[in-house]
């Protein structure tokens, strides 16, 4: 999918709504207003990676810190880190991991 940077930005917002403003990885908040860049900043994580047969709806979305999302990589956390909102569907997905 071709994301424009206003499309990315709303994606952002309407996850921000639906979860909160902290990271579903480590579950620390965001550094709200940052530069995009920032390591700390909210961005766009695929539960389940697009490479590994995922896709870009906002049921396999999250928001994690720049850092945690580039540190996860298309690695499942172990079950210490499974977030307890994790629905049923992702939690299945770590566990057959």
């Amino acid at each position: 999918m071709n994301w424009t940077k206003s499309g990315y930005s709303r994606r952002i917002q309407r996850l921000l709504k639906r979860d909160g403003h902290n990271c579903w990885l480590c579950g620390k908040p965001f550094l709200m207003g940052a530069n995009p860049n920032h390591s700390q900043a909210p961005s766009l994580d695929h539960v389940l990676e697009r490479r590994n047969g995922g896709w870009d709806s906002y049921d396999n979305l999250r928001l994690a810190h720049r850092s945690c999302n580039s540190a996860r990589e298309s690695r499942w956390p172990n079950d210490n880190h499974i977030p307890k909102d994790a629905t049923s569907w992702e939690r299945l997905h770590w566990e057959s991991q």
